[in-house]
């Protein structure tokens, strides 16, 4: 039986943090666009990346809105300058991931990218989350007051637990995405120079979840170094995926301006 065989292989969907479906891989165009879908993405099982999908959905949704808790406990806290970075942070991510849905919408509806090249922007939607809300979060349940204690008790702030958990599992999600990208790239016997960069963002990944476990989960005391690197790590890869995101747009403005797209 060939890999594609069953209806059921096709039935995969390129989805953003949002998770509404944007087109099913069984939607091509025509013999050539067909052509194409079956033979690439060899490893990207529909089940993989569904339940993958899936989880990420449930993790970001529910990331969202213990942001939004710990935003306005932050402010009653007397902390509104925390409170405030982590609001907005959490509603740019929300906006850029409908944004980046709408988008990848178009570029199927104009048939300007076949699907299994949609991945690509659901990672960099995922990584931009990441970056700015995830990573702002963590950012702040390292900090500590006057007395040397924590910012945040999580013991005692409603969803303090739950939220630094959904973090933890949404940057374990992106590592996985990332895995399979590199191993769409190596089916697809893609150059090392598509490879490395995926690579070297799961390092990104795996050092902040290392803050998580290690500087929040366990309460191990935060080095004036780390502290340092994990502010600067913060500021990078902000400026990083937010070049990223713009230069992805300029890519499907191209896209859209030679390929006929309205």
């Amino acid at each position: 039986m060939s890999y594609f065989e069953s209806l059921t292989e096709y039935k995969e969907f390129a989805c953003d943090a949002i998770g509404f479906p944007i087109i099913a891989y069984d939607d091509y165009k025509n013999d050539v666009e067909k052509e194409m879908i079956e033979n690439s993405g060899k490893c990207l099982r529909p089940w993989i990346f569904e339940t993958l999908k899936t989880l990420v959905i449930l993790i970001d949704s529910s990331n969202t809105v213990l942001d939004y808790i710990l935003a306005v406990q932050l402010h009653r806290m007397g902390a509104p300058g925390y409170a405030g970075l982590l609001g907005v942070m959490t509603s740019l991510s929300l906006a850029v991931s409908v944004w980046m849905k709408y988008l990848m919408y178009c570029m199927r509806k104009y048939e300007v990218m076949t699907p299994e090249f949609i991945l690509p922007f659901v990672l960099l939607t995922e990584l931009f989350i990441f970056a700015f809300e995830n990573v702002t979060t963590l950012l702040l349940l390292t900090r500590v007051d006057g007395g040397g204690d924590l910012l945040v008790d999580r013991s005692e702030l409603f969803g303090a637990n739950l939220n630094l958990w959904t973090t933890i599992l949404s940057g374990i999600c992106v590592g996985l995405l990332l895995i399979t990208f590199i191993l769409l790239m190596v089916f697809e016997k893609s150059g090392l120079c598509y490879i490395l960069p995926p690579m070297a963002t799961i390092f990104y990944v795996w050092f902040m979840l290392y803050f998580a476990i290690d500087k929040v989960l366990l309460e191990n005391p935060m080095e004036e170094t780390e502290d340092l690197h994990l502010k600067v790590v913060y500021i990078v890869n902000m400026v990083i995926f937010l070049i990223l995101l713009l230069f992805s747009h300029v890519i499907v403005w191209g896209l859209f301006a030679f390929s006929g797209g309205n």
